[in-house]
């Protein structure tokens, strides 16, 4: 008995094969779902068990058989039974109708998948009404509901939010959490059930439900392959339709291995130009799953780089190690340098000017003029001199723009008068030292001449260089890599190397939509806790706020709080909100105020004190959410966590400063401010391949923008960005995925093995690189799958760590036959 405790096994059958799989092994199992019936719009159950069933079922009758009722993930179904009480009271008739037909039957297993959201209540209705009408019966009593994964109510990776297990606690004797399914065919490779994610979910179903006595945990007997060596949909690329992936069970994963398949065979394009290799496969101990590469020739990662630029290049560690650019930043050369000034290294200064000797800084300041002191300074002149041998050499300056109203310096070179500065209000290199090229001199003696007056106080000047040729460039740093091919043998012993030496190399990107360009960031950890936000960048208009937190810190308080500068046009302001009260809170631009108001349950949109708009949301007191409000002219629009939930035209465009306002207290996480009409992509890298040809992967194609080449930034002046996006001409996908995706370079030759050097340079900030994919352009992919270790080690957790009835398999036909020797028997 002992030895049988939380070790009961649930598994589906599907087909005649799986029920005699059952009737040779019907001592290892507890319980079967008969896959066998499925429900329309109408109510109306179709399908019929084999005629065999009775027999088997007759052999094993410990098993508790129940007959599965689906819907197959189509929502268009579930809805129909949820608002249509005609077809729900023919649904539940004929729940009666199926269970009478197949007597010996112990219930019913439902499994309704992706039900809609909106219907939240509905759904757990039916389910009421399914558990009264089958509990009502004088036998086959037993109600088995099969869920999707959640990590708490209505938290879920997959789309079914509606789902609170502990409201299904009181409406079914077992319950399976389909713990499978994280990875799939349009994700990136991954095992199926991940380790970590199905504790999170085991955490929850565990509290929620009578572990002991309801509780079965899933375990999958399938995996994926994923082709690597091109887009989906492109002409040639198996399989054909949307998605990388193709599910399947132990024995084809088992082919793959023996050499028996390839990506040429007559199961994909028929060409036959690929070897057929035999493969061994990588076994993960984190998530009991095996891993095969599959005519892959080499995946150099992150941290096996052979040189980096650093920074701006990092490595990091996520759920995997991958290089970034969190912010690109500027690249200077100045081939021979004939001079090198320091800024407090004038021939002559006179006038308001600050200076730092450690750091060689001066700037204009506002001179003081102080009748009762007699005190009349005067704008600053400081005079630097230099001589430079003969020929023609470039004259540029090291300057900081602190702020925008301190970004504009005056001077004259040999009398000739230049400004450095007036920038747009989103420039790349705001707060950041920079080089700035003032003009050209030739050999000789020469004057450049810094003056207060035509400058804006506070503009920084570092130093003066004189050099033969400047150049610079918004550079985003690269990573240094060594492919290594070397030939496989194939199942005849053979040395094996790709088709006409062509290959592919695919890399692994998390890639992201653009943002709007950044102007101001502010998580607060470079402020003093306890104080409020320091001048000069912030003014407090009204009310109290504090910096708040140790090494998470944010802002907190009530009133008004906005950047001190309020020459700003056509902002995005966007902030991370904790509503810590029931008054309305929000972020505004001058006197336009977007709040959130608990105590309306809404979105509202204020310009002064009169309500333009407003629209009902669920705003909770003690959540978070992300509000944005972007003007762009005279139309306002407002967003809620990504959504557009707002568009107001004013008539007139406002301007001001950009701020947090609430009438009661809130906490501020994180206060952006960006430009409303420039776009900064995260998305593209350059790769310079073995051979020197360079090619940019990852860039779509848009209409309708206006580029700046220098920065890589991207104006729309109306409508949203997606709109205008076209399709690559290479079938790259148009959507950017929030999961790690996969871009291709064309095929290229390699004449033979031995070591090539490729390049990856970041042509955008913000995309994570973790690895690179050397294979064969006939056709190349990663195959994730589990075997019987995989359900033994699972059942372990389910057992050991959160008390389960037992683990519940998808399902026969897809299995290691090695499991059924492995299983506890239970007669």
């Amino acid at each position: 008995m002992l030895e049988r405790r939380h070790r009961e096994f649930f598994t589906w059958v599907r087909d005649e094969r799986g029920l005699e799989t059952i009737r040779q092994h019907g001592d290892r199992v507890t319980h079967v779902g008969l896959f066998f019936f499925q429900v329309d719009a109408t109510g109306r159950i179709t399908g019929e068990l084999p005629a065999s069933t009775a027999e088997v079922a007759a052999a094993w009758p410990h098993i508790t058989w129940l007959l599965t009722i689906r819907n197959d993930g189509i929502e268009s179904i579930w809805r129909a039974l949820l608002i249509d009480r005609v077809a729900q009271d023919r649904f539940i008739s004929e729940i009666h109708r199926i269970l009478n037909r197949y007597w010996w039957a112990s219930g019913v297993d439902i499994d309704l998948e992706r039900g809609p959201n909106d219907l939240k209540d509905e759904i757990y209705a039916l389910y009421a009404r399914i558990s009264r009408e089958v509990r009502g019966r004088g036998a086959q009593r037993h109600v088995h509901l099969d869920l999707p994964p959640m990590d708490g109510p209505g938290q879920t990776i997959g789309p079914e939010q509606w789902c609170e297990y502990e409201r299904l606690r009181d409406l079914a004797d077992t319950v399976v959490v389909m713990t499978y399914g994280y990875a799939w065919s349009g994700s990136s490779p991954g095992a199926t059930s991940p380790v970590a994610w199905v504790r999170r979910v085991m955490e929850y179903a565990a509290r929620a439900f009578d572990a002991e006595r309801q509780l079965f945990m899933g375990v999958p007997q399938y995996g994926y392959r994923w082709q690597l060596y091109g887009y989906p949909g492109q002409p040639g690329v198996f399989p054909t339709g949307p998605y990388r992936g193709v599910g399947a069970g132990f024995e084809s994963f088992l082919w793959w291995m023996a050499g028996k398949l390839s990506h040429t065979d007559q199961y994909r394009s028929g060409r036959e130009t690929q070897r057929y290799v035999p493969f061994a496969s990588f076994y993960d101990e984190r998530d009991f799953v095996h891993r095969l590469h599959l005519h892959i020739y080499d995946y150099p990662g992150a941290g096996e780089e052979d040189a980096r630029e650093t920074p701006p290049v990092h490595l990091e560690n996520w759920d995997r190690p991958f290089l970034t650019c969190y912010q690109k930043t500027q690249r200077a050369s100045f081939g021979t340098i004939a001079v090198d000034l320091a800024g407090t290294d004038y021939t002559e200064a006179s006038g308001a000017f600050t200076a730092d000797p450690e750091t060689g800084m001066i700037a204009p300041r506002r001179p003081v003029i102080d009748e009762e002191r007699d005190v009349f300074e005067e704008d600053c002149i400081v005079t630097y001199a230099f001589d430079v041998p003969s020929g023609t050499w470039d004259v540029v300056v090291n300057v900081e723009f602190p702020f925008w109203d301190r970004q504009r310096l005056a001077f004259e070179l040999d009398g000739i008068p230049l400004t450095v500065g007036n920038v747009p209000q989103w420039y790349p290199y705001h707060r950041q030292r920079h080089w700035w090229k003032l003009g050209t001199v030739t050999g000789g003696s020469h004057t450049l001449t810094l003056l207060g007056a035509g400058s804006q106080y506070g503009t920084r000047l570092y130093r003066v260089r004189v050099c033969s040729a400047f150049s610079e460039e918004f550079y985003g740093g690269e990573a240094r890599f060594t492919l290594r091919p070397r030939p496989f043998l194939d199942v005849q012993r053979r040395r094996a190397w790709p088709h006409g030496g062509r290959f592919i190399l695919t890399l692994e990107l998390l890639r992201r939509d653009p943002d709007y360009a950044p102007m101001w960031y502010d998580d607060f950890r470079a402020w003093s806790p306890a104080a409020p936000p320091p001048e000069p960048y912030y003014r407090v208009v009204d009310g109290d706020w504090q910096v708040t937190g140790d090494l998470e810190r944010w802002l907190e308080g009530q009133g008004i709080v906005e950047l001190a500068y309020d020459g700003f046009e056509g902002v995005v302001v966007r902030a991370d909100l904790e509503l810590v009260g029931t008054a309305p809170a929000g972020v505004s631009f001058g006197e336009v105020w977007l709040a959130l108001n608990p105590a309306t349950g809404r979105v509202e949109l204020y310009r002064g004190t009169t309500l333009l708009a407003a629209q009902s949301r669920e705003v909770v007191t003690g959540a978070r959410y992300r509000l944005a409000l972007r003007v762009r002219r005279d139309t306002v629009n407002a967003f809620l966590d990504r959504e557009r939930v707002l568009e107001v035209s004013l008539g007139s465009a406002p301007s001001g400063a950009p701020g947090v306002r609430s009438q009661g207290a809130v906490a501020v996480h994180l206060f952006e401010v960006r430009d409303s009409t420039w776009r900064m992509p995260m998305e593209a890298v350059d790769v310079v391949l073995p051979g020197g040809s360079e090619v940019t992967l990852g860039r779509i194609p848009r209409d309708g923008v206006t580029w700046d080449p220098r920065w890589e930034y991207f104006a729309i002046p109306d409508g949203e960005e997606e709109e205008t996006r076209q399709p690559p001409a290479d079938g790259m996908p148009v959507t950017i995925s929030l999961d790690w995706d996969y871009v291709h370079t064309p095929s290229f030759q390699l004449a033979g093995p031995g070591d090539y050097p490729v390049i990856i340079r970041y042509r955008d900030a913000g995309v994570w690189l973790s690895r690179l994919y050397l294979g064969d352009a006939d056709g190349f992919s990663i195959a994730i799958f589990p075997d019987a270790e995989t359900v033994l080690r699972l059942s372990d957790i389910a057992a050991y760590d959160y008390r389960c009835r037992g683990v519940a398999m998808w399902a026969v036909g897809l299995e290691d036959p090695q499991l059924w020797a492995q299983l506890v028997r239970h007669v």
